[in-house]
């Protein structure tokens, strides 16, 4: 499968590009789509990068999608605490 990838930050997901790639997202990987979910929570992509690798500090040997997940946990139970939601 031919397609190119665009150098990313290191652990985190990146974007390809190529044959599998279609508008409804197919060929994504799991990390790509959690990234996404967490980028609809976050005002821009470094704010969701940074709260990534807030979680990778907290658990260093966590695959990333599960890294994404606790982001996204931790951003919607501190929003709920908070009265944002």
């Amino acid at each position: 499968m031919a397609g190119t990838v665009e150098q990313g930050q290191p652990g985190l997901p990146v974007r390809q590009s190529g044959a599998a790639e279609t508008a409804t997202g197919a060929g994504d990987s799991a990390a790509e789509a959690a990234f996404r979910k967490l980028r609809r929570r976050v005002s821009d992509e470094a704010t969701a990068r940074r709260l990534v690798a807030h979680e990778r500090s907290r658990h260093p040997g966590a695959d990333e999608v599960t890294l994404i997940e606790r982001a996204i946990a931790r951003l919607d139970n501190d929003r709920y605490r908070h009265g944002s939601i």
